[in-house]
């Protein structure tokens, strides 16, 4: 059918109906000229190899459409996340073409029985008479339209009842369902009777169990349970112990209450008052430190045990090392060996400090000193000069004068020098 056909049966279909005639035998055609059922699919598996046209931005019933407009398509491919058609000349099976593992595919084929679209209201001439009869793309491959008030139907030709419903007889919101000569109503929950006008009593069944009191609601009931029960019909016993009131003990479950028992170290109706253990004192020399159920001591410096009741002894560690370790209240004293001084006796006396050595070298050694003299000097502080003329060092018969740390020698001429062993000479002296 070409374009300009199409128009002037548009134009006929406008006028008719403007007119408001009954347009007897007048056909509508639709732009699809052939049409194929497609009915064999595999999910996540397509037809590879046989590759006609890969169409974007379609899905599955456009995609058939495609295939059916096609003169050589005989199965597709559809992807309808990413929206891809793709047109096969070939279907399973057929010259050794197979189906491949493909996620998120769809595959349809068919044996192609394709229809010739705009002929069935020629030929069959569905609708009743003076109702318009249109071709569609899909089986029948026709529709009537345009019934009138009276008819109903696919072809137009059941006769419409009387409708017992229009009088709206349902109350409550309740829904009407004509039937031949009468009607029906389906009642909103709670509602009862022929037109849903009466209210159910859900008490009447005396629902709430251990006295408790019903209050009819609609479509419903609420109990209002007795202090220790609870539940929609007041059924269950409230476990009064759910909520772990006792946080330091075993809880009892009672009718509206509990009981504890308390763990050892706590008092009190909830079992939440803890006992002082610290309340004896019974830290001698440090602090009580109360903890459930008992009490540790933190003691004072130089006290320990578990009730800070024995001296440390500060000497066991022996902290003097050369003297007598003493011990004392959190402290220690040392008494220090000879030669050694300090607060632990760890630092060697220097005996030299008074400078016993007069006229030497003092030489500072273990808890005593030694002295190097001097030169004519001797003694166990180099205080003793030495009389070296007892030796006899003036030759000659020189006088020899001793002095502190040395000596002098007073020569007889002709003799001079130190020790009077040079002779004067005539004329210049040798």
């Amino acid at each position: 059918m070409g374009f300009d056909k199409k128009t002037q049966l548009a134009r006929l279909l406008l006028v008719c109906l403007m007119a408001i005639k009954r347009c007897n035998g007048l056909i509508l055609r639709l732009p699809c000229l052939v049409h194929a059922d497609f009915t064999i699919f595999e999910v996540d598996w397509s037809l590879q190899g046989s590759l006609l046209e890969t169409i974007q931005g379609i899905h599955d019933g456009d995609c058939t459409l495609e295939c059916v407009k096609h003169p050589k398509c005989k199965s597709y491919n559809i992807q309808n996340v990413t929206a891809i058609c793709e047109l096969n000349s070939k279907i399973a099976g057929e010259n050794g073409s197979s189906l491949v593992q493909r996620p998120g595919w769809v595959y349809k084929s068919t044996d192609y029985n394709q229809t010739e679209v705009g002929e069935s209201c020629q030929r069959l001439h569905p609708c009743a008479s003076n109702v318009l009869c249109r071709e569609t793309c899909h089986h029948p491959y026709y529709e009537c339209i345009h019934c009138d008030s009276l008819h109903s139907g696919l072809h137009c030709d059941k006769q419409k009842e009387h409708n017992q419903c229009l009088t709206n007889p349902c109350k409550n919101q309740g829904s009407c369902i004509s039937e031949e000569n009468d009607y029906r109503c389906i009642c909103q929950p709670g509602f009862t009777a022929k037109n849903c006008e009466q209210e159910i009593d859900e008490c009447t069944s005396l629902p709430c169990f251990n006295g408790g009191a019903c209050f009819d609601r609609l479509n419903g009931f609420q109990c209002v349970c007795i202090p220790g029960f609870v539940g929609q019909h007041c059924e269950t016993d409230y476990n009064e112990c759910s909520s772990n009131p006792c946080p330091n003990g075993i809880c009892r479950d009672l009718l509206n209450s509990f009981s504890c028992t308390c763990n050892a170290g706590w008092v009190g109706i909830t079992c939440n008052q803890d006992i002082n253990e610290c309340a004896s004192n019974p830290c001698g020399y440090g602090i009580c430190n109360n903890l459930e159920n008992h009490f540790s001591c933190t003691c004072n410096p130089g006290w320990a045990g578990k009730r800070c009741f024995s001296d440390i002894n500060e000497c066991s560690s022996n902290p003097c090392i050369y003297g007598i370790c003493n011990n004392l209240q959190n402290r220690f004293s040392c008494t220090c060996s000879a030669g050694w001084i300090g607060s632990l006796c760890n630092h060697d006396y220097n005996e030299c400090s008074s400078n016993p050595c007069v006229n030497g070298i003092c030489n500072n050694l273990q808890n005593r000193f030694s002295c190097t003299c001097n030169a004519g000097w001797t003694g166990t502080l180099c205080n003793k000069d030495i009389n070296e003329c007892l030796n006899s060092p003036c030759q000659n018969g020189g006088i020899c004068h001793n002095t502190n740390g040395g000596y002098s020698c007073y020569c007889i001429l002709p003799f001079y020098g130190y020790h009077c062993e040079k002779v004067m000479g005539f004329g210049r002296r040798k």
